[in-house]
């Protein structure tokens, strides 16, 4: 099959279209093919003719009447055959191409310069941050190197004194100074107090002293209640009843009052022995406050019994309190407790 080019170029007649053909690429020769009567057209989508054993077939838009001569064209677009770009547009795209190219090599020398300043932000950074670890590594050697040069600077007087030392197992006989690693987790956890009526005692210890309930248990077979105060933050403790016992017993130095039931209404019920008359056993309790004579004010304010104030006898600064069951409580501060027993230190 041949393959026709060229270009709708005049009206004949009246009214057709004739095709002037180039040279067909089979046959080698030049050729006219009347298409036919276009007279009223305005829009022509598809024009087909077959010539002999050649079929011309053309698509276009629209078809434009010019002139007072009414001669046919079609502008800018070849009828049939293979379609092909104008001198203009390819130069335009010749240009976009070139645009696109440039671009790239834009974006490429932008990435190879920021990776450059990259690299040596990283390489300064990196050096900075070695040289500030090993600042750092040379500070803790001298500071080692120092605390030994003062440790054995001292050796030799430390082991003229230690017989001094009160505390070494070499001046307390009875007194291990091995360890057993079974109890590295031991802890004192409680003291223990028998008390008439919890009523009274909790108002006491939360009222007076400010300690907090940590936590309750009854046990109605036996008909006791065990209440365990501290100082703790009870905000921290577990909603979960067992979980709150749990958490309880892993508290330091806490108070544990014991109440039998019924002591509270017995009239018979003289109340339990302190271990400060005789046969003398326990002692007392004792609770740092912040200040000894303050806080001995309130307690005169708040109408608690004294066994001694704070400047009675010869320990000045020191008090002792009782609770409702006649237990003895020592106050004491921080700020006075080193002077009041350096003679015994």
């Amino acid at each position: 099959m041949a393959t026709i080019e060229g270009n709708v170029s005049q009206l004949v007649g009246g009214g057709h279209v004739r095709w002037q053909l180039g040279v067909s690429r089979t046959e080698g020769k030049s050729m006219a093919i009347d298409l036919g009567d276009l007279n009223g057209l305005t829009e022509v989508t598809d024009l087909s003719r077959s010539v002999g054993p050649t079929k011309m077939r053309a698509s276009f838009g629209r078809a434009v009447q010019s002139g007072a001569q009414g001669s046919w064209y079609y502008p800018g677009r070849s009828l049939g055959g293979s379609k092909g770009l104008s001198n203009h547009q390819l130069a335009r795209v010749i240009v976009i191409v070139g645009y696109l190219l440039a671009g790239i090599l834009l974006v490429k020398w932008c990435s190879c310069v920021v990776r450059s300043y990259l690299r040596v932000y990283l390489l300064a950074s990196f050096c900075q941050c070695l040289l500030q670890q090993l600042d750092h590594k040379l500070a803790n050697l001298f500071t080692i190197m120092a605390v030994c040069g003062q440790r054995l600077g001292s050796f030799s007087s430390t082991m003229a004194t230690s017989a001094d030392v009160k505390e070494l197992a070499a001046n307390n006989p009875g007194l291990s100074s091995v360890k057993d690693d079974a109890t590295k987790e031991y802890f004192l956890q409680q003291t223990m107090l028998r008390v008439k009526d919890p009523s009274v005692s909790l108002d006491f210890y939360s009222r007076v002293l400010g300690m907090s309930l940590l936590k309750r248990l009854d046990f109605s077979e036996m008909k006791f209640s065990l209440y365990f105060l501290g100082y703790e933050d009870t905000f921290s403790a577990p909603d979960d009843p067992k979980q709150r016992t749990v958490w309880t017993f892993g508290q330091k130095a806490t108070l544990e009052l014991t109440h039998n039931w019924g002591t509270e209404n017995d009239p018979d019920f003289k109340g339990y022995h302190n271990g400060n008359s005789e046969p003398r056993g326990f002692g007392h309790i004792g609770i740092t406050v912040d200040d000894v004579y303050k806080a001995c004010e309130r307690f005169e304010r708040l109408g608690v019994e004294f066994v001694k104030k704070p400047d009675d006898g010869k320990m000045k600064g020191i008090a002792f309190i009782k609770d409702p069951d006649g237990y003895w409580i020592e106050i004491f501060d921080l700020k006075t407790i080193g002077e009041i027993a350096a003679a015994a230190s």
